[in-house]
């Protein structure tokens, strides 16, 4: 065989792979990745048996002529909502919120560069009840994140459970923009990103976490992953951080497996108060692991 010869059999080729690449996105997948797609399906028909007794409700919405995106952003809400979401609402108002992520991908300037992972985490789940016009930080930085996200602007909570200096909490929202994250206060914006009043408290503090719905694979610093939703540790956005670990052994010396390790903090030394603000296992051949500031 010739080197042309050569050249088409490898062009072919590769036009091939371009080929089947394309047609496995084809058909206007919403979620790409045949793999997710699967878990989510799995996850859907779990949700779908748990659910029987409300069939007629949530299910039958998908008797209407939905397109592959609909179905496939209702089949990922469904598989990993609240069990209280599940209870308390009917088809028709998940597809509406669907209806409205997926105009907002479409729509807008920035949807399109929004990647697959991003958009199903922290675009998607944009559902957000309003009881009062009265809140504290939490409940703020919920209806700021909802807004955004109706919008098709990627945004999540996150919060610190309990301050270094102060026997307090506070919440404020992250916004995904060109491949980061940035973040603002939610009830305090500032005129520029990556500025708030709790910007030098954050610096002392232990743990900034968000959670992110669905099968979570990115590569932040997952704390916990459970089934429906994953917790991650932003402290290393907000600090200087230092991994620490802790193993555990039993008096003949031994590794314990699934001993627990709680990380403590005490913000009044006054009162000897020690707050937990993480909890972990640990296995025969890996230890407790966790993200923190230096000193």
């Amino acid at each position: 065989m010739n080197l042309s010869l050569k050249k088409i059999f490898s062009t072919s080729a590769l036009l091939s792979l371009i080929a089947i690449f394309i047609l496995s996105c084809s058909g206007n997948h919403l979620i790409c990745d045949s793999q997710y797609r699967e878990t989510t399906e799995k996850a859907f028909n779990q949700r779908k048996h748990l659910a029987i007794n409300r069939d007629t409700a949530l299910f039958s919405v998908f008797d209407q002529k939905l397109s592959l995106k609909q179905s496939e952003a209702l089949k990922f809400l469904y598989a990993y909502m609240p069990l209280s979401d599940l209870a308390d609402y009917n088809g028709n108002f998940f597809l509406a919120n669907a209806d409205m992520s997926l105009r907002s991908k479409s729509e807008t300037g920035w949807g399109k560069d929004i990647p697959e992972e991003v958009f199903l985490h922290y675009v998607l789940p944009c559902r957000s009840t309003m009881l009062s016009a009265r809140g504290r930080c939490g409940e703020e930085s919920t209806f700021t994140v909802a807004a955004l996200r109706t919008v098709g602007i990627p945004s999540r909570q996150v919060y610190t459970p309990q301050w270094a200096h102060s026997d307090d909490n506070h919440a404020w929202v992250e916004i995904w923009f060109n491949g980061d994250w940035y973040y603002m206060g939610a009830c305090e914006p500032e005129p520029i990103l990556d500025r708030g009043w709790f910007t030098e408290p954050a610096r002392r503090a232990m743990l900034v976490y968000t959670k992110s719905f669905g099968t979570y694979s990115g590569n932040e610093n997952a704390i916990f992953k459970y089934p429906h939703y994953t917790n991650v540790n932003n402290l290393s956005k907000y600090a200087v951080t230092k991994k620490i670990f802790v193993k555990v052994f039993d008096k003949n010396n031994l590794q314990v497996n699934n001993a627990q390790v709680e990380y403590q903090l005490s913000p009044d030394h006054h009162r000897n108060l020690l707050n937990r603000i993480q909890r972990e296992l640990t296995t025969r051949i890996s230890s407790a692991r966790n993200i923190l500031i230096p000193g």
